[in-house]
């Protein structure tokens, strides 16, 4: 009997053969893994900031809601694995997909969803503490979005007219902002863009009154990177928008000029906030939140003679302060949540950075429909005294403080900034740190174009009267004192020079020039003591420069 052989041939599939499924997804497959290295990025944050709030003895409800959230996050990796490693899941993630291009409502709703996301990355605080977190959130929402849009999961299958109206108006946004961007890189974009003051990296771009553009450093600030090198003597200029200075380059401020005339080992940091009065650039409680950090040796304040003083109850839009009895400048009951939630938007800058507001803030088509709706920053501005002078009212609602007369307004005004200035010193000086106080003079347009400087007098009013009763205060303390009007006249100001030094015929901001004018001034009159002064009206020196 003849034996029968029966020989059977088992053939193994190469690898690429058994990799072919998931490489003809392959599309997906590289979004998951991009999904995947994101959530992990996140996920990696919020450990982190779990670790350390966690406190079942402090809060013991806060802490098991802040760890079964965590756990929540953690089993999301199941749902994005599962498509990697499974083709039937990603088989149902197509499916899904397919469902919500076919059904606009969905993809609207969770439109939605995602705004309230974004918005909440800008009004609540806890993000700024999750920064990796909240850049993964961004990503994984801008996949989606462009999954939804642009993948074709039904081949056989006409694309939905509502993702095309919807692709047609992404490119068209992708266009604008390159043309914006090309205009704003030209100085031609006539719009502001303020969004990124108080914001690390922020942009700024501002061409209402003068121009000036570029990036914040890293606390926030309209001002080159602080250096704060260990060792060095730093000297900080304290003040308000006219310290800001968005009408210049920043490489025109003058802390960098005055910087370029000191010693190489002195750093001059300029903090310029955001308009909001001297009942912030003058508040001791500010110290530890903006100004501590920098361990400054010195503090130059600058004080706008219009702008800075308190307007009557009946005209004032900042928050308001009054004396109490030992004569201390206080935050009246009704004003102060309101001027906390202002002293948070200043201080913004020193919290950790917030990826999602420095996004937004490179944005110049925000900022064009910012500009168009009326809202040109991210932060509320308040109006100005500067800003409501006309040719029948020269000093606007300020006009009390120049009155040579005098008046009860005018009196209390003079009392508050003396005392604020008194207390800033006073509170300074216990931390170690001098104090200095120029003063900014504010020249009419109608007193400019008279082309009469032989007098500080116009008609019934002072321009000096403000900066003397200052001066007289700053004496009586043992503060240095620069009366920048004083100065002015004794160098023989006039309209020429006015209008050199200030935008708006005298009434706005300090162009470049008047940077550089008041930064020769401060040398010369707190630190150049090799030589003396030229002009020396309105410089009190304590204790030598």
């Amino acid at each position: 009997m003849a034996d029968t052989t029966v020989s059977t041939t088992h053939t193994e599939r190469t690898l690429e053969e058994r990799l072919q499924p998931w490489l003809d997804q392959g599309e997906y497959i590289i979004l998951l893994v991009i999904a995947v290295m994101a959530y992990s990025a996140g996920w990696v944050d919020l450990l982190s900031y779990v670790s350390t709030q966690v406190d079942f003895t402090a809060n013991a409800a806060k802490a098991v809601i802040m760890l079964a959230g965590f756990a929540i996050y953690t089993l999301g990796f199941g749902l994005l694995f599962w498509p990697i490693i499974s083709l039937k899941a990603l088989a149902r993630l197509k499916h899904l997909i397919a469902m919500v291009q076919g059904r606009p409502l969905i993809f609207l709703g969770i439109l939605i969803i995602f705004a309230a996301i974004m918005w909440s990355m800008t009004a609540i605080t806890t993000w700024v503490s999750l920064p990796l977190l909240q850049v993964a959130t961004l990503i994984l929402m801008a996949l989606f979005l462009l999954v939804v849009l642009f993948a074709n999961v039904a081949p056989d299958k006409p694309m939905e007219t509502w993702r095309k109206i919807a692709i047609g108006v992404l490119v068209f946004l992708i266009l604008l902002e390159i043309i914006l961007q090309v205009l704003a890189r030209f100085e031609v974009l006539p719009i502001n863009d303020r969004a990124g003051i108080g914001t690390p990296y922020g942009r700024v771009y501002q061409s209402e009154e003068g121009f000036g553009s570029g990036t914040t450093n890293q606390f926030g600030w309209y001002y080159p990177e602080f250096q704060l090198a260990e060792g060095n003597r730093r000297i900080l200029l304290n003040g308000d928008t006219f310290v800001q200075a968005l009408q210049i380059p920043m490489e025109d401020h003058m802390g960098v000029q005055l910087q370029s005339m000191l010693d190489d080992d002195t750093e001059v940091i300029a903090q310029g906030m955001l308009g909001y009065g001297a009942n912030h650039f003058l508040n001791p409680i500010m110290y530890s939140y903006i100004w501590e950090p920098m361990q400054p040796d010195e503090i130059i304040v600058f004080f706008h003679l219009l702008n800075d003083f308190q307007l009557p109850a009946d005209v004032a839009v900042a928050p308001k302060m009054e004396l109490d009895e030992s004569n201390t400048p206080v935050l009246t009951d009704e004003d102060f949540e309101y001027w906390h939630i202002l002293a948070h938007i200043t201080i913004e800058g020193h919290d950790p950075p917030n990826p999602f507001k420095t996004l937004i803030s490179h944005s110049m088509t925000i900022s064009l429909i910012g500009n168009l709706i009326g809202i040109e920053g991210g932060y509320p501005e308040l109006t100005q005294t500067i800003d409501q002078v006309s040719d029948d009212n020269p000093f606007g609602p300020g006009a009390f403080l120049f009155e040579t007369e005098g008046s009860e307004d005018a009196e209390q005004a003079y009392a508050l900034a003396v005392a604020q200035l008194q207390t800033y010193a006073e509170a300074m000086q216990e931390h170690g740190v001098t104090v200095r106080f120029v003063t900014i003079p504010y020249f009419p347009p109608s007193y400019v174009n008279t082309g009469d400087f032989s007098s500080s007098q116009f008609g019934n009013y002072d321009l000096l009267l403000p900066e003397r009763i200052l001066q007289e205060a700053a004496a009586d303390s043992g503060v240095s004192f620069l009366g920048m009007g004083q100065y002015l006249f004794e160098d023989g100001v006039d309209a020429s020079l006015v209008n050199q030094l200030y935008y708006k015929n005298g009434s706005g901001h300090l162009t470049s020039d008047g940077h550089h004018y008041f930064a020769e001034a401060m040398y010369a009159c707190f630190y150049n003591s090799a030589s003396p002064l030229e002009v020396n009206s309105g410089c009190i020196v304590e204790g030598g420069p």
